[in-house]
């Protein structure tokens, strides 16, 4: 396993998350990416585009409240998990982030936060603040999606659901789904798969056609 430290929040170049990834992406294997402690408190602001991650891939962060990914709204979602073989599942680790400003764009289509076909864990993380027009506002999955121990709240779509879609398998634990908005689609949970939530809070998410808390047609 190699070992790669985020340094600096540039969007490019040495000591920068993006080529963290693409150097992790690169190398057969599992790897794992830190964070200097020294950004503790800032936010990595992205500026060309998504973060493909292609490998298996583990992203120790400082904690929520400590350290942000912000697309800034530029038409982009945050985070592509996804390596392209469907018989392929990658493991992929997201600990201790806030990942917000996901947009896909008024008629660019997509996810607004995490697109996921791989099986990923998000634990201890925020995922707030990101926008979808014809899709999912959090997080899309298709593969394996372990949440717990995070909040998903703020996140906004009109043709989608405003938390998560689920079309894969999809485990919530000691997590909080609230304040997500959809306009045609469910308000916090849209499952067409296999879900499971245990010991967790879905409250306060709305919408004008479909259902504000979960709407199940798995």
């Amino acid at each position: 396993m190699a070992t790669f430290t985020v340094t600096n929040f540039l969007d490019f170049g040495t000591g920068s998350f993006r080529q963290a990834i693409l150097d992790a992406n690169g190398l057969g294997g599992a790897d794992e990416i830190l964070f200097d402690l020294g950004l503790s408190g800032g936010t990595i602001n992205l500026t060309s585009g998504e973060l493909l991650i292609t490998d298996d891939l583990t992203i120790s962060g400082l904690g929520a409240d400590f350290l942000s990914v912000d697309a800034g709204g530029n038409f982009s979602r945050v985070f592509n998990i996804d390596d392209g073989d469907d018989g392929n599942f990658l493991d992929v680790f997201i600990d201790g982030l806030t990942i917000t400003g996901g947009n896909s764009g008024a008629f660019a289509g997509g996810v607004g936060g995490i697109l996921n076909a791989e099986n990923l864990t998000v634990s201890n993380s925020i995922i707030s603040g990101n926008d979808s027009f014809y899709d999912t506002a959090g997080i899309n999955n298709s593969g394996k999606l372990t949440i717990t121990n995070s909040i998903i709240s703020g996140n906004n779509s009109f043709y989608g659901a405003g938390g998560i879609e689920n079309s894969g398998k999809l485990t919530v634990t000691n997590s909080i789904i609230s304040g997500n908005d959809s306009f045609y689609g469910a308000g916090s949970i849209e499952n067409l798969g296999e879900l499971t939530v245990t010991n967790s809070s879905i409250s306060n998410n709305e919408t004008a056609y479909g259902a504000g808390g979960i709407e199940n047609l798995g």
